[in-house]
């Protein structure tokens, strides 16, 4: 059997600044991006599991402050997506992911043990924010990775997966309620009754260990390494791609590929909103910060979050759950 072919490596020149285009290569084997569609499902199964069963976990807890309850996870979501971009570029997309696992495991634990005590729906409601804090950061964490390790012809569908496994996230939050609609307020486990929240909300312990164990075996993003380690973000190429990495000193193969720029932007060390202003146009920085502002200005969350409870008391649907 022939050997492949080794990896195109053009001559380094000492002053001259190193490039990857990482954006020309063979499609990878595609596990890192098996572990961002878990990922996503974990971050909208956290913000969406309370929308089918709120009702009883304000009974259970003797706290009658619903909205307390369910949309605290919002204002943990908020800040995880303010801070994400930080943590990412200081460690890592890679690593700040894995990191991020700690905040769904922590929030999850603390909503699952909440105490039925005066002071027990305080815990829940810490959990709730510590979980969205996760599912904030892994907004941004997951689209990005995947656009750093996926080939250029690939990446525009394997982001869009980023979307579908929200949904699928909560199309699964959403069935775990069905119980409710039969009754089923409590299971008995080794002899004693516990409410079936718990259960569903212990069932996003599952894709948080699946995505930390996954994790491990995944690369850090060659675009980030790029800017701290440039040896490393060849190797990295090369383990992705195999030998049709090819790796370009600054100003090399421009004339072969006038796409070059272009591919190797992403590249580029990230920097501050007051830096990015000289390098971005004004339409792009309008778009990029407008479209989510405006798409959460339409009251996208306060359907994710209290579907269940509109259709019941404005629609009169007996069937809350099948139709949110």
């Amino acid at each position: 059997m022939a050997m492949p072919d080794p990896p195109k490596k053009k001559q380094r020149h000492p002053k001259k600044k190193h490039k990857l285009d990482a954006y020309l290569l063979a499609p990878n084997d595609g596990d890192e991006e098996e572990e961002e569609e878990v990922q996503q499902e974990e971050q909208y199964h956290e913000v969406g599991v309370l929308n089918t069963c709120v009702g009883y976990v304000a009974k259970s807890l003797d706290y009658d402050n619903e909205t307390m309850l369910n949309s605290s996870v919002m204002v943990g979501a908020a800040l995880g997506a303010f801070t994400a971009g930080m943590f990412a570029d200081a460690l890592g997309p890679k690593r700040a992911q894995t990191l991020n696992t700690i905040n769904f495991l922590l929030g999850t634990w603390l909503t699952v043990t909440a105490s039925s005590l005066s002071t027990g729906h305080w815990g829940f409601v810490a959990g709730r924010v510590i979980a969205g804090v996760g599912a904030g950061a892994a907004s941004l964490y997951a689209p990005r990775y995947i656009a750093e390790v996926a080939p250029r012809e690939l990446r525009g569908g394997l982001v869009t997966q980023h979307q579908v496994w929200v949904n699928v996230g909560l199309v699964v939050a959403y069935c775990m309620g069905m119980p409710y609609e039969y009754n089923l307020v409590n299971v008995n486990i080794l002899g004693k009754d516990v409410p079936w929240w718990r259960i569903m909300i212990t069932m996003a312990f599952i894709p948080a260990i699946l995505q930390l164990l996954g994790l491990m075996g995944c690369l850090e993003s060659p675009v980030w390494l790029e800017t701290r380690d440039k040896e490393a973000a060849d190797e990295v190429c090369i383990q992705l791609w195999g030998s049709r990495a090819i790796l370009y000193e600054d100003g090399e193969g421009d004339e072969d590929n006038p796409s070059h720029s272009q591919s190797t932007a992403p590249s580029q060390s990230h920097g501050t909103y007051s830096q990015s202003r000289g390098t971005l146009s004004p339409r792009m920085l309008t778009l990029a910060l407008g479209l989510p502002i405006l798409q959460q200005m339409c009251g996208i969350s306060t359907v994710i979050l209290f579907s269940s409870e509109v259709f019941q008391q404005i629609c009169g649907m007996s069937t809350v759950i099948l139709f949110s």
